[in-house]
C-alpha cells in the first residue's frame, strides 16, 4: 500500500461511509466545504484564519531530531490504496532484467 499522502485542494469531493462523519451532516462534500464547516463550528474566527491559513506557531519533538521551531496548520490529506501502475510496471521490469544477467 502506498503511504504517501497528498494534500487535497478545497474543490476535490470526498466520500466517506455514514458511520464516519464527522463536521459535515452527508457523506459526499468538498474538502472546502468541510474546512469551512471546522471554522464555522470548533474554531473562532482568528483562530481557523491561523489554523487553516498560515499555521500557528509551534514546536515539535521529533524521536531523531529534537525539538524544532516551525509552524502547524490543518488540511486534508489522501493516500491511494492502489500502487501507481507505471512504477509497478517498471520495478516488474527492472527486477526481470535483474533475473537476466
Amino acid at each position: 500500500m502506498n503511504s504517501q499522502f497528498q494534500v487535497l485542494s478545497n474543490s476535490e469531493v470526498i466520500s466517506v461511509e455514514e458511520a464516519d462523519q464527522i463536521v459535515v451532516s452527508h457523506t459526499t462534500f468538498k474538502v472546502g466545504e468541510f474546512l469551512e464547516l471546522l471554522k464555522r463550528d470548533y474554531l473562532y474566527s482568528d483562530e481557523a484564519e491561523e489554523w487553516l491559513g498560515k499555521g500557528i506557531s509551534c514546536e515539535i519533538l521529533s524521536p531523531s531530531k529534537g525539538w524544532r521551531k516551525g509552524k502547524v496548520k490543518i488540511s486534508l490529506a489522501f493516500c491511494p490504496d492502489e500502487t501507481d501502475s507505471l512504477l509497478d510496471d517498471i520495478r516488474q521490469q527492472i527486477s526481470e532484467e535483474g533475473e537476466r544477467d
